[in-house]
């Protein structure tokens, strides 16, 4: 077993409804620290988009809603979703790190990212795999290298290995883009009929408001199901629950170590006592 977000978590294969189980536990759990990082993505996409809407569409701000307008609203959220998908990536950096360290810092989630941004904007850019959806965790996770380094595994042979097993956009691409529907949906109504309780006339600045708005919360929710997704898939064809809880257990005693040596060099030595 790991500390993961307080909860004693046992490492092993699991079914997708057990996945989705404990993405809500994690949530719950670890709500406010994956909130700040979910905010430092939500409201830079959320600024820019509404300034896209002011400087080009303004004409068209205040008409009703039709059905080329979402088309719009779609291509405005596509134009910077590169940006906005770099600074999501910030959640799996935590929940990495979650599995290792009961509480990881604000420092050690940040150093991490900074640290493999420019892997990862190269991996969205050009793609190593065709078709993966692990880019993210392997590159923030498995910390490896374009190229072959001391014969570790490139990103792209990992991503093709996780391919085999299932985890890419061919096989699962189907569950992303329904929840991300359902979710979105779920949100833009339930704003949109907010603003009919309040008698503010409904217009196509604020559906794309929600829109956007609806499409950041599933995009933090699609972070933390992708992350188990692929933790999943390395313990079920990989057996990595042992790697893991190894790791897991070299972390914790380095840093008992660390805080013992410490605790030592405060004390005064012999001569200092007398």
């Amino acid at each position: 077993m790991v500390d993961l977000t307080q909860t004693r978590v046992v490492i092993r294969a699991r079914e997708t409804n057990e996945l989705y189980d404990l993405a809500f536990a994690v949530i719950r759990r670890d709500g406010w620290s994956l909130l700040r990082w979910w905010l430092l993505a939500a409201i830079p996409y959320l600024v820019v988009t509404q300034c896209i809407v002011f400087l080009f569409f303004r004409p068209v701000w205040g008409q009703e809603p039709g059905a080329e307008h979402v088309i719009m609203a779609f291509l405005i959220s596509c134009a910077v979703s590169l940006p906005f998908s770099i600074m999501m990536s910030l959640i799996t950096a935590h929940l990495g790190l979650s599995v290792f360290v009961n509480k990881p810092t604000f420092q050690d989630v940040w150093r991490v990212w900074r640290s493999r941004i420019g892997s990862l904007l190269f991996g969205m850019i050009f793609p190593f795999s065709r078709g993966s959806i692990a880019l993210t965790e392997v590159v923030l996770l498995e910390c490896l290298s374009p190229i072959t380094r001391q014969g570790r595994a490139t990103i792209r042979r990992r991503l093709q290995a996780l391919n085999s097993y299932g985890l890419s956009l061919n096989q699962l691409g189907g569950i992303l883009a329904l929840q991300t529907f359902v979710i979105t949906g779920l949100l833009m109504g339930g704003f949109l009929s907010l603003l009919q309780a309040f008698e503010i006339r409904v217009i196509w600045g604020w559906a794309v408001f929600s829109f956007q708005l609806g499409l950041c919360v599933a995009a933090g929710f699609n972070r933390v199901v992708r992350f188990f997704l692929y933790l999943n898939s390395r313990i079920k064809y990989e057996g990595w629950d042992v790697e893991l809880a190894t790791r897991a257990a070299a972390l914790r005693l380095s840093r008992r170590l660390t805080s013992d040596l410490s605790q030592k060099a405060a004390l005064p030595s012999p001569s200092q006592r007398r």
